[in-house]
């Protein structure tokens, strides 16, 4: 195939001029100073006549640069005595078994005391059996009964 004349090469020519955001994107969405850099040392043809603005992000960057924003402190106690409210968590399954042969893990978090409970299963199915045990112990040990969770 030749490529010295035809569509390609003046397709090429016409995004040679282009903005610098192009180039942005072609090279992987390099930095601005990337982009000069290779201007300056003249490593891309064509890259030398654009002009690099920092006027705005591209939109793929600034979606990869979001982060999470986290769970603010707790600076009102919500809770009033043990038991009333318990946060729950399954994970699994783990790539790896335990010694025991678990795979899953129950980890059951007291509000009001931040007191935790870790449970390890090798079947899913087995929460609520765990969690019914988990319960009464609770419930006869605290002398109160659940409330929330």
């Amino acid at each position: 195939m030749d490529f010295s004349s035809g569509p390609a090469i003046s397709t090429c020519l016409m995004e040679k001029a282009s903005s610098g955001w192009l180039w942005h994107r072609r090279l992987g969405h390099a930095g601005m100073r990337n982009l000069h850099t290779l201007s300056k040392k003249k490593h891309v043809i064509g890259l030398n006549e654009v002009k690099f603005d920092k006027d705005r992000l591209c939109s793929a960057c600034e979606a990869v640069k979001l982060t999470k924003k986290n769970h603010s402190s707790k600076t009102i106690m919500t809770t009033t005595r043990p038991l009333e409210l318990l946060h729950m968590d399954l994970f699994g399954p783990q790539n790896y078994a335990s010694l025991g042969g678990n795979k899953y893990g129950l980890v059951i978090v007291d509000d009001f005391s931040c007191y935790t409970w870790v449970f390890f299963l090798d079947d899913k199915s087995k929460v609520v059996k765990i969690f019914k045990t988990f319960a009464k112990r609770a419930q006869n040990e605290y002398d109160l009964k659940l409330k929330h969770i």
